[in-house]
């Protein structure tokens, strides 16, 4: 199991200053956790696609499930977890794919395709 951090060499600037990291996973890749940390955090999934987090994600929060939060699909095909006044929030929870575990924490976006 590999643990990752936002002091993780994919750091970029984004264009209001802050910094955001991108945590890649693959159910190949075993069982694994990610802690982002300040800033933007993206975890990209290269071999999955939105619609294969149905049924596989789950949030958790301080009170358990996270109340109030939808899973919006972007044009771009990211997913972000807006609240009720559309303001893109960090999650933390559980994606359980092909026996594979990934436990992830201050997650912003999560992203497809290849890998950056």
């Amino acid at each position: 199991m590999m643990t990752w951090q936002t002091s993780a060499p994919e750091l970029a600037a984004e264009r209001d200053g802050t910094t955001a990291a991108c945590h890649s996973w693959c159910p190949d890749d075993g069982d694994d956790v990610v802690h982002g940390g300040r800033g933007i955090d993206v975890l990209n999934l290269p071999s999955l696609t939105a619609a294969s987090l149905i049924g596989t994600l789950r949030l958790s929060g301080e009170d358990g499930a996270r109340r109030g939060l939808a899973l919006l699909i972007g044009a771009d095909g990211a997913v972000t977890f807006p609240d009720e006044a559309g303001r893109a929030q960090v999650v933390s929870g559980t994606l359980a794919i092909d026996g594979r575990r990934l436990r992830f924490f201050g997650i912003r976006r999560i992203e497809f395709g290849p890998e950056r």
